[in-house]
């Protein structure tokens, strides 16, 4: 039966012509670029309703409600103290599959780039997180990138602001909900019944349509106020300066409005002036040259408001009537404000210069955000210039109070962020000095750091020193890291300093001011250490390559390195000998000679030499990792050397490689973003990359790779390195970037919309960001070893994968099938495996080595028990009539038979008959699909012959199915056996009929420096290419077209190609040579700008690529990428005419199709079952549709005849009539009278 898409007739008067009229659907539109964002709706709760507080005309009368309408709404302290917020209960039991949440509903029509901003907070017994979800069809809802807050028990709310997917741009209806999928509380319990999460600060934004960026831009920040140039006013003569809080006041539009101020900040066009009652930046219409910081300046402009930011826009500053330098050189304002009071009352400092001391401060980013963080609160300084302060140092800020939807800092210089200094109420002098002074001199006050403790003997050590604090008693409870003050007489005890006479129980004498801070340590030669003993002397140092001698854990260990050697007095029982090369962290002492003390185990390691994989001097040419991580700048090209080690990307879809490299015996590594050229990647091999370098959630990286090239391919892969979950959380820095496995880990639920968890035995969890997904047999409670990249973003630390392969099962409570095969008769067996077929208690599984049935006893097959279900199940291995079993199996019984998991993808493996029954024990119990195969008689209740070539075999109880004996098909079977093998087919659906692919291309075509579309695919973007393909398919958005798909069989595998251009003046089926330029576009690779396409000749087209079912397609999406597709016994979901629609496979699976082509011009609507003809793409990680051709066998044709002119004698006429039928048509016959 051949299939044929729906065609219109034109009937001529003496011969009637039939062509077809291609029905398209849709190329991926761009992400359309954001502008001046505006609120669609927000809530402030000012008014204790649930009702919006501000609204456009489409979405008045929107309110907040809950999942359910049982809970009851109070209203409590808002967001920085002040204010109302909406709060409830009933937060515990929520679950990934059971949210609890607040949820609104969104009009956005006509808005694009739509974010979203709320601001929480809980009760010690409420929840810890909230995530950001949205959903367009009410039922999918997808989890918000960077849309987790975690919640605080704070008048400064925890704040979430994230965008939403493209799905929710011009949409009538978006759902968002703020939604609690967990059970931990802020307190670390579980959620308590009466715990409480109040919300606050909800603003809904979007902008109006706009230019179509670079789709492969990287994500960044978004631009700085004063990017897109406003209109502005010419000032009045004679218009007099107001004191800017005024300017503040005034209404958006005001025009004339002049302020006098002095200049804090210069960002371009955007000046940042302060007098003494309030700050506001001048928008300029261009930047002037020459002027500073402290210049007083006069300006006169309209008041506007960009991004929040308050500004006089439209300022000409080479008018002086607009803007005038009246005096340089003044002070700037400057007022101490904590980050706390900022957040609760950013009005009152905006566009001000304010200090900030005592503040943390994360990864520097130049180019982006780098957070700082004062007493729980945090707020990010934005393109920060560069500083040589090391991430988590405590730091004095000076900035300027910006806005870009929420409020940032914004620095003027390198001295504005300067390390903090704490005030010291103690008379204390610095060690060195302390040193320096005369033994007998009495009452000296240090403070420094405990480093190491050997009863009275505390040694400590400030930023210029080390010394011995000798006590009259020993401290209970000092421990390494305490900052101790301590006051004593100057002294020395076998050339030992010290402060002795200090009574550790006098406060005045010697008092912990803090605990757990960082450990000194610098690295030191021993024969430095020999050299300058005195520069040393009760310092921390590391020792690193020397070489161990007799351990004497009661006297002294000697070490060497390189010659020089040292002793180390009553060393730790530590796992080192005599002989092993060992870092070595210790204290310098004294007892008449230089000794060393070490205070831990753990502070002795035994050295492994590395492996390194690149020697330098072989690549002169090339930048080191190790330079490129030491760069303080950002923005340059370089190309650097390095090993690929990983490959990750999003669930799977790969778009970067981790780069390693051996730096003094320290593995370091780089990430480089290039989804482009990701196929030249191949682990092992050493390569160069050039691109651009920056910081990514602070994280180095190139991107922009312009070239790859492959150095060599002969090294051996440089191994993960075994990590903990705790040494990753506290120690990422020592591990970003690089390759490493967390052994033993527990997979937590799947999440294919954001981060997946996964905990260790000691219960310490992280994410893995996008993660692949998990392989067949893999699922949520498992315990695996995870290879990964470690990475993080900001202050989140995470995994990255990219692979199914990168989780490896340990500890299995399982075997595999093919073991299970190979055990004796009577043995009992544990396995693991998704069901393909049900035959009252014979329930066939497989997993990925085989296929075996499971045996149950009789009337405990489940009933929920389905196909797709992965179950395990212990049982004896057994065999009847030649097919392979575990049986005595009770299925009701969840200790030897558990339904794991549902839906899983049903494996498949393309077989010939001549392969089954040369080796039918290789696929027993096995999913395969023979095609091309004719039937015999057919029999559904016995056997039923098929027959390939010289070859036959039986399918036992055939479905009713629509084909007749001689048809050729195709048939998805199970094989079994009952003595001979046979085949089991699961329903009418499994038989399809065959279609025959023919190459329409004559391989003779392709002449030197023609293409084919795979090497259009792997060249270069920016390539000119000449390829030759068919045209078989287009398609665009919703009912215009832009795009095309072209398609080629080589050695008998289909390739497609998709083309950004509607190829309007051909036809379906035309073979044509085509010059343009390869580009990719959401990760697809196209061709676009052509320069020239000439039709060669016109023949069948290739076929759509039949399929049952979704996840049968996407098992092998990434060979069917721009390819013709149809997938059979589709539900059409309800239309939507702004984003996607979503459509049902017989399984159950959902799928969207982009900016699908309408139902109307198919005869079809939402519920009906069809034949579901699209090209298969995708954006990014998300596997979608494009186009859409439905076609179904349940309605009549429609016919439209046209109107008739007046006849004329000796006139011709083309009559035209028009015939649309949902299915197709396979001829049409037009009977007419002349003279009717």
């Amino acid at each position: 039966m051949n299939r044929v898409k729906r065609f219109s007739a034109l009937l001529l008067a003496a011969l009637m012509v039939i062509s077809l009229i291609p029905l398209s659907a849709i190329a991926e539109g761009a992400r359309l670029a954001h502008r001046d964002a505006e609120t669609i709706v927000g809530w402030d709760f000012e008014d204790q309703s649930p009702n919006a507080s501000t609204a456009n005309a489409n979405n008045s009368g929107a309110v907040v409600a809950r999942e359910s309408s049982d809970i009851s709404f109070n209203y409590s302290q808002g967001n920085g103290g002040s204010g109302s917020a909406l709060s409830s209960n009933g937060w515990n039991g929520a679950s990934e599959t059971a949210p609890k949440y607040y949820t609104v509903t969104v009009n956005t029509t006509g808005y694009e780039g739509i974010a979203v901003t709320a601001a929480f907070r809980a009760s010690n017994t409420g929840p810890k997180y909230v995530t950001v979800y949205y959903s367009t069809d009410g039922e999918n809802f997808i989890a918000a990138e960077n849309g987790t807050v975690e919640v605080v028990n704070s008048t400064s709310f925890g704040v979430v602001n994230c965008s939403l997917g493209e799905i929710c741009d011009n949409a009538g209806s978006v759902e968002i909900r703020f939604a609690v999928t967990g059970t931990t509380a802020i307190n670390g319990s579980e959620i308590a019944a009466g715990g409480t999460c109040r919300i606050d600060d909800i603003a809904v934004t979007g902008t109006a349509a706009g230019e179509t960026p670079d789709p492969t831009e990287e994500p960044g920040e978004t631009e700085e106020p004063g990017e897109t140039e406003e209109p502005g006013e010419t000032e009045e003569p004679g218009v007099t300066p107001v004191a800017i809080q005024e300017a503040l006041a005034a209404t958006d539009g005001t025009q004339g409005v002049c302020v006098v101020g002095t200049v804090t900040f210069i960002d371009g066009k955007n000046v940042y002036v302060q007098d003494d009652t309030a700050g506001i930046c001048v928008f300029l219409n261009a930047a002037v040259s020459g002027l500073a910081l402290g210049d007083s300046v006069r300006a006169v402009g309209t008041r506007a408001t960009y991004k929040g930011l308050p500004e006089l826009s439209g300022i000409d500053g080479t008018d002086e009537a607009q803007f005038k330098v009246l005096s340089s050189g003044n002070a700037l304002p400057c007022e101490e404000v904590t980050i706390a009071e900022l957040l609760a009352s950013t009005s009152d400092y905006i566009c001000e210069r304010i200090v900030v001391r005592n503040a943390v401060i994360g990864a520097i980013n130049t180019s982006g955000n780098t957070t700082l963080t004062q007493d729980g609160s945090s707020i990010n300084i934005y393109r920060i210039p560069a500083v040589d302060i090391a991430e988590n140092t405590a730091v004095n800020v000076t900035a300027v109070v910006g806005m870009y939807n929420t409020v940032q800092l914004r620095v003027a210089a390198a001295e504005d962020v300067e390390i903090y200094t704490e005030e010291n109420p103690y008379d204390n002098i610095p060690i060195s000095e302390a040193i320096a002074a005369t033994d007998g001199t009495t009452d000296i006050c240090i403070i420094g750091t405990v480093t190491f403790i050997d009863g009275k003997n505390v040694y400590v050590q400030d930023n210029t020193a080390g010394i011995c604090v000798y006590l009259n008693a020993a401290v209970s409870g000092l421990a390494l890291g305490d900052s101790v003050m301590a006051v004593g007489t100057r002294a020395t005890y076998k050339g030992l300093p010290e402060l002795s006479g200090v009574d550790g129980t006098d406060e005045a004498q010697f008092k912990v001011l803090s605990s757990g801070n960082a450990l000194p340590c610098e690295e030191v030669t021993i024969a430095e250490l020999l050299a300058s003993t005195a520069d040393y002397l009760c310092e921390r140092i590391k020792v690193k390559s020397a070489v161990m001698g007799a351990v004497n854990n009661g006297g002294n260990t000697p070490i060497t390195q390189d010659g020089s050697s040292v002793n180390i007095y009553r060393m730790p029982t530590v796992e080192a000998v005599e002989g092993d090369t060992v870092n070595v962290t210790a204290v310098v002492g004294m007892y008449n000679a230089v000794q060393l003390r070490v205070a831990l185990a753990e502070d002795v390691e035994v050295v492994v030499e590395m492996a390194d994989p690149i020697d330098p001097a072989d690549y002169p040419d090339y930048a080191t990792i190790a330079d490129v991580l030491a760069m303080t700048t950002t923005g340059g090209t370089v190309t650097v050397v390095g090993q690929v080690t990983m490959k990750f990307g999003n669930y799977g879809s790969l778009n970067s490689v981790a780069l390693g490299d051996v730096e003094d015996n320290e593995i370091i590594g780089l990430q480089i973003y290039d989804f482009t050229n990701i196929a030249s990647y191949n682990v092992g091999d050493i390569v160069a990359v050039t691109g651009t370098v920056g910081d990514y959630g602070g994280v180095r990286q190139l991107s922009s790779v312009t070239a790859v090239t492959v150095l060599s391919t002969e090294v051996e892969a440089m191994a993960a390195q075994e990590v903990t979950i705790s040494e990753l959380m506290s120690n990422i820095g020592d591990y970003v970037s690089e390759f490493v496995v967390i052994k033993d880990a527990i997979l937590g639920a799947y999440n294919s919309n954001g981060s997946t968890t996964i905990t260790d035995a000691d219960g310490n969890s992280m994410p893995i960001y996008r993660a692949a997904v998990y392989p067949e047999g893999v699922s949520e409670g498992d315990t695996v070893d995870v290879y990964a990249v470690a990475s993080k973003y900001n202050s989140t630390v995470q995994l990255r994968n990219g692979a199914p392969e990168d989780y490896v099962q340990t500890n299995l409570s399982y075997i595999t099938i093919e073991e299970a095969l190979a055990l004796d008769t009577g043995v009992s067996a544990t396995v693991r495996g998704v069901v393909t077929f049900i035959d009252g208690r014979n329930v066939y599984i497989q997993d990925s080595t085989a296929g075996i049935v499971l045996y149950l006893n009789s009337n405990t097959v489940p009933e929920a028990l389905a196909i797709g279900d992965m179950v395990e199940a212990t049982g004896t291995r057994a065999a009847y009539k030649g097919l392979p079993e575990l049986s005595g199996i009770d299925g009701a019984n969840e200790e030897v038979f558990t339904i794991i998991s549902s839906g899983n993808a049903l494996p498949l493996e393309a077989v010939t008959l001549e392969q089954l029954l040369a080796a039918p024990a290789d696929y027993m119990c096995e999913r395969i699909k023979v095609e091309g195969v004719t039937l015999g008689a057919i029999n559904t209740s016995g056997n039923t012959p098929i027959t390939q070539g010289e070859y036959s075999i039986n399918v036992y109880r055939i479905p009713e199915i629509e084909f007749a004996e001689g048809d050729c098909v195709d048939i998805i079977a199970i094989v079994s056996c009952y003595t001979d093998a046979q085949l089991r087919v699961v329903d009418a659906a499994s038989v399809t009929e065959h279609l025959v692919f023919n190459d329409p291309i004559d391989s003779e075509l392709f002449t030197d420096g023609i293409m084919t579309i795979p090497e259009v695919i792997a060249a270069a973007d920016g390539t000119e290419v000449v390829v030759i393909a068919q045209l078989v398919y287009r398609f665009g958005n919703y009912d215009s077209v832009n795009s095309a798909i072209l398609e080629d069989i080589i050695d008998g595998e289909i390739y497609g190609l998709q083309m950004y251009n509607s190829l309007d003046d051909y036809e379906i089926g035309d073979v044509l040579k085509i010059s343009a330029t390869k580009t990719t576009y959401g990760g697809v690779p196209q061709i676009q700008s052509a320069v020239s396409v000439e039709k060669l000749y016109s023949t069948d087209r290739i076929p759509a690529q039949p399929f049952d079912t979704f996840a049968e397609m996407l098992a092998n999406k990434d060979n069917l990428l721009s390819e013709y597709v149809m997938v059979r016994n589709v539900t059409l979901g309800e239309y939507n005419s702004n984003g996607s629609t979503t459509v049902t496979d017989s399984a159950g699976q959902t799928m969207p199709i982009y900016r699908a082509a309408s139902y109307t011009s198919f005869a079809v609507e939402a519920g009906e079952v069809v034949d579901l003809c699209a090209a298969l793409s995708k954006y990014s990680s998300t596997w979608q549709f494009r186009g859409g051709e439905y076609f179904g066998e349940n309605k009549a044709p429609t016919i439209t005849l046209g109107s008739f002119l007046d006849a004329e004698v000796g006139v011709d006429y083309d009559v035209a009539i028009t015939v649309i039928d949902d299915y197709g048509i396979d001829n049409v016959v037009c009977t007419y009278v002349i003279g009717d």
